[in-house]
């Protein structure tokens, strides 16, 4: 029995190595902005890339990855952006709740 566990815990163990993170790499990342297309992103993306390479002095591996945030509509864009303000707590919930009526009703 005592076998059989050890021999689980080294699958395990030697499992989870074959997915773990390279630490020697660094990642960074490009988050678009409101209102932008992917390619819009991709564009910003590869700028970002070359800004690294001209101004960082990096001697280890790096890379440069998107993490781009789609939506179906502007108006969804404006209202994820204030609700994300008002998490951080730099808009108070009665402004939240203020801004996303005036956008999705006609007071606005």
């Amino acid at each position: 029995m005592k076998k059989l566990i050890y021999s689980l815990i080294f699958l395990v163990f030697g499992i989870s190595n074959l997915f773990a993170i390279d630490e020697r790499i660094i990642d960074f990342y490009f988050g678009n902005g409101v209102w932008n297309t992917r390619p819009d992103a991709e564009r910003s993306q590869e700028e970002l890339r070359r800004f690294i390479n001209r101004n960082l002095n990096i001697s280890t591996t790096y890379s440069v990855k998107l993490s781009y945030n789609w939506s179906e509509s502007e108006l969804d864009d404006v209202v994820e952006t204030i609700f994300q303000l008002q998490q951080e707590g730099k808009l108070n919930v009665g402004f939240f709740v203020a801004a996303a009526a005036m956008l999705y009703t006609d007071i606005g």
